[in-house]
């Protein structure tokens, strides 16, 4: 079987390679891919900023059918990407296994999802609706990262201004989250970022192109930081009121 695979550490060495199958275990599931997205974190990897342990088949957002897996079998579902942790750790027993620094996860220490097939524990699996598509099941992994960003600790309350910088996917999901939170949300971006703006919009969000001096009107009650840049964060900080709530959100949290 073949998978866009990380093939050696350093900058690029990703290339298509012959991977070997296996069959799952009891307590795994082997699934057949619809759907995989293309993460940050696996730019990174390709230009060797994030570790991982190659040869590996890179990806970790995916949405599948089950073609072996307990009674699964023929369910359309979506995959954690911890594949496995040390079960034992003060985070392992408080029920947050994705802070194990003994996890291994799918796409950078197991192979992941960009070939046809992969193996995944079955308790990291999760039912998808009939009414979302595969790509948009693939989504889910990034809006959990959003969803824990704003709400884990509650950030939103009805009624806040909201401002969420950088209108990426990581940005056009936050200000959706923000949104059905009861926020007012304004979206942002550069000129550079009008298409995606344009999505924004048919979103049924408010968006703004940010100003050469960085300020937007405000002050806002809550800032999400999407952008990753330098400019964003001092957008964030000139247009957030005092004692604003903040927030990263993006998909670099441990793999």
């Amino acid at each position: 079987m073949q998978g866009l695979t990380k093939l050696a550490p350093g900058v690029g060495n990703v290339g298509l390679s012959e991977r070997e199958e296996r069959e799952p275990a009891p307590d795994e599931a082997l699934l057949e891919v619809r759907a995989a997205g293309i993460c940050g974190t696996d730019l990174h990897i390709e230009a060797g900023e994030y570790p991982s342990v190659p040869p590996v088949t890179m990806g970790h957002e995916v949405c599948g059918v089950v073609v072996t897996g307990s009674g699964l079998e023929g369910a359309r579902v979506v995959s954690e990407t911890y594949f496995s942790t040390c079960r034992s750790c003060e985070h392992c027993r408080d029920g947050r296994p994705n802070l194990c620094l003994q996890r291994r996860s799918i796409g950078t220490h197991v192979d992941g999802a960009f070939a046809p097939r992969l193996v995944v524990p079955l308790a990291g699996l999760h039912r998808v609706p009939d009414w979302l598509s595969d790509e948009g099941a693939a989504l889910t992994e990034p809006l959990a990262c959003v969803c824990n960003a704003l709400f884990t600790t509650p950030a939103i309350a009805p009624g806040d201004s909201v401002l969420v910088i950088g209108p990426g996917p990581i940005g056009l999901l936050a200000a959706q989250a923000a949104r059905a939170a009861g926020g007012d949300v304004t979206l942002v971006g550069t000129e550079r970022d009008r298409a995606r703006l344009a999505v924004g919009r048919k979103l049924g969000l408010e968006t703004a192109v940010t100003p050469n001096s960085g300020r937007l009107k405000g002050p806002f009650d809550v800032v999400v930081e999407c952008s990753g840049s330098g400019a964003g964060i001092s957008t964030g900080l000139l247009s957030a009121r005092r004692g604003a709530a903040s927030s990263r959100s993006d998909c670099v949290a441990p793999r």
